[in-house]
């Protein structure tokens, strides 16, 4: 009976058509068309202290309110047949999200336009671009570079303010008259000019914000405004007053760019995705094979981003595709925007080990393949981490009267330190955690996705209330307490069929903090600090959970209730036999007397060995206890 389970399993969970080709089967049609209840909801933490975490080193001292709770709704856009390849064994389809208030799963107390005090992503992009000596010192050369024929070659960013700073010297005595000095200035002081002039305007690493601006609506805070005002009148300046005694200088510092900044990305495209369709190996239906079209995630190649791969150990194939090698895990490795080599020990990170970061694993967690086991590693790619991440077995739960697996992260997943993670290492933009700026990797339970984030955000997500993560990082939140029950995200799956039945995908979405030299943020302690932690909440709808009954549960338990029948059935039948079998003998029995061979006065006399007697000691049994029988002749 097991097997007849298993065998339909297989076949009923397979992504594919009807008979007709123009219509989904049972199991694809419920998938597209699902009623699942999805809810994202955030708690915002507020800095109540902000302004001596700025200018005392002091640690935060953190409040937290929520949820702000937001209903989503999945369309799933396709077209039959066209969808499915020609071999049938993938299919193609794009994903959006549509995301509305829910005032009534809110907190009670929750509105939109409640304030927080928090870290200001838009103030760290423009500070790193202009109140960094090296940050501006890299733009800054670009423009004198095109003054000398882009003759230079870009110097890494340890040698950028001195080989600037002598570009200017070399400016001010090779083109400007006596009277006329211009570059008088260096990469330093014109750094420290933009952040104190941006003090003036009301620039601080940390905002007030609305939860309805920082989740929704988004936001760019006072900086458009300051980098068209303020700052851009003095780069204006500057560059006139050069213009008069180097006119070919023509290029222009580049502005860092604002953009709307917000948690959901509300105008975001459809994500597309090509998964397998299983109709010839039921392990590997909803598998994905392609995100966005290509079966890797952004790897730097032909102008795209790189997500994790922002280094080359050794020689490979496609190193000349890659634009960007601003990192070095370990290895011989040329950096492009520097005439100088770095070597490091390529032991640590191999190429296989570090690529396997990009590799596209397992499904996208809308639902798993069918007959799952205890010892079953489910591979999940989740959009939000940028990333594939394992499941793991925790234990047996109930849903909705289902029985059900429940799985987990796998914990080695934010171990920063397992070999197998150090694809998704970056490097430090400053010393913390007692470890030096440029060195690799965050403490254990923290993952760094500035990669592919907005304007390369320094995001940092862990778990809720930094559950299992480093001390050195808890410890400069005491306000903050981890949960093992509350703070890990859970998925519970039937295991016949591989639907999720319920799920709570929990993510604490942090920022990483810096101090600036030579200016008024110079005592902000660097670190990551957290913004805001999330749970996306799956709950199986009516029409899923009656399809799943109908063709699931339903089945299996008439599978054991006729395994139940059939097994009780043979053993009553058994046991019928035997009873009958048991009066036949007794009465036959009863009628037979068995001879035995007690020799008395010339006859042969029998007893009855009853059941209730002993061998040789026959109970008593009345009357006509025995049966005259033939003389023996001699």
């Amino acid at each position: 009976m097991d097997k007849i389970v298993e065998s339909q399993a297989k076949k009923m969970v397979t992504i594919q058509t009807d008979s007709d080709g123009k219509t989904l089967n049972d199991f694809s049609d419920t998938w597209l068309h699902n009623d699942y209840i999805i809810y994202k909801q955030y708690w915002l933490y507020n800095y109540t202290n902000y302004q001596d975490v700025l200018t005392k080193n002091a640690k935060p001292i953190l409040t937290e309110k929520g949820p702000y709770s937001y209903r989503e709704q999945w369309t799933y856009l396709y077209d039959i047949p066209g969808s499915i390849c020609s071999n049938g064994e993938e299919f193609t389809y794009k994903k959006s999200i549509k995301y509305t208030f829910d005032q009534g799963t809110s907190c009670s107390s929750c509105s939109p336009n409640d304030t927080f005090y928090l870290p200001d992503i838009i103030f760290f992009n423009v500070a790193d671009q202009l109140f960094d000596p090296v940050g501006f010192c890299l733009q800054l050369f670009n423009v004198l570079n095109a003054a000398f024929g882009n003759g230079y070659q870009l110097p890494s960013p340890d040698e950028c303010i001195k080989d600037v700073n002598g570009l200017l010297t070399l400016l001010d005595e090779a083109f400007c008259a006596p009277e006329n000095i211009t570059f008088s200035f260096t990469v330093e002081q014109l750094s420290q000019l933009f952040s104190t002039v941006s003090l003036a305007d009301g620039a601080s690493p940390f905002m007030k914000i609305t939860a309805n601006d920082l989740l929704y609506d988004g936001y760019t805070g006072i900086y458009p405004s300051l980098l068209n005002g303020s700052i851009l009148n003095i780069l204006t300046n500057f560059s006139n007053t050069a213009k008069e005694c180097v006119p070919q200088l023509s290029a222009s510092i580049v502005l860092p760019t604002v953009p709307l900044v917000s948690i959901i990305q509300k105008d975001k495209p459809p994500t597309e995705y090509t998964v397998k369709t299983g109709i010839r190996d039921y392990s590997i239906t909803g598998t994905m094979a392609k995100f966005n079209g290509t079966d890797t995630l952004p790897m730097g190649k032909n102008g795209s981003p790189s997500w994790w791969r922002d280094y080359e150990c050794g020689n490979i194939s496609d190193t000349t595709d890659v634009l960007y090698t601003t990192q070095v895990y370990g290895g011989s490795t040329t950096m492009t925007y520097a005439n100088i080599s770095n070597d490091y020990e390529c032991t640590v990170c191999t190429n296989e080990t570090a690529f396997e970061a990009s590799r596209l694993q397992g499904s996208n967690g809308d639902f798993f393949h069918a007959l799952l086991k205890k010892s079953t590693v489910l591979p999940t790619f989740i959009e939000e981490t940028c990333r594939s991440l394992n499941l793991m077995y925790q234990q047996e739960s109930k849903v909705e009267d289902i029985d059900a697996y429940r799985f987990i992260i796998d914990p080695n997943t934010f171990k920063t330190n397992e070999p197998g993670n150090c694809g998704y290492c970056r490097q430090l933009p400053r010393d913390m955690y007692g470890r030096e700026k440029g060195s690799y990797c965050l403490p254990d339970g923290l993952i760094d996705l500035s990669g592919c984030e907005q304007q390369n955000a320094e995001i940092v997500i862990s778990n809720p209330h930094f559950l299992n993560v480093d001390q050195a990082v808890t410890d400069m939140f005491p306000d903050i307490k981890s949960n093992a029950v509350n703070d890990m995200t859970t998925v519970d799956i039937e295991p016949t069929s591989g639907t999720v039945l319920a799920a709570n995908k929990r993510m604490q979405i942090n920022f990483i903090v810096k101090n600036y030299s030579n200016t008024t943020w110079e005592n902000l302690t660097s670190g990551v600090y957290p913004m805001l932690w999330q749970n996306e909440s799956f709950l199986i709808g009516p029409h899923a959970l009656d399809q799943l009954k109908k063709n699931v549960v339903n089945p299996q338990h008439l599978v054991k209730l006729l395994c139940y029948i059939v097994g009780v059935g043979v053993g009553a039948l058994l046991m019928v036999i035997s009873i009958i079998s048991t009066l036949v003998l007794f009465l036959y029995f009863g009628k037979r007397r068995d001879v035995i061979k007690n020799y008395t006065n010339g006859q042969y006399i029998s007893t009855i060995d009853s059941a209730y007697g002993t061998p040789g000691h026959p109970a008593s049994t009345g009357s006509g206890s025995t049966i005259p029988r033939a003389k023996r002749k001699d």
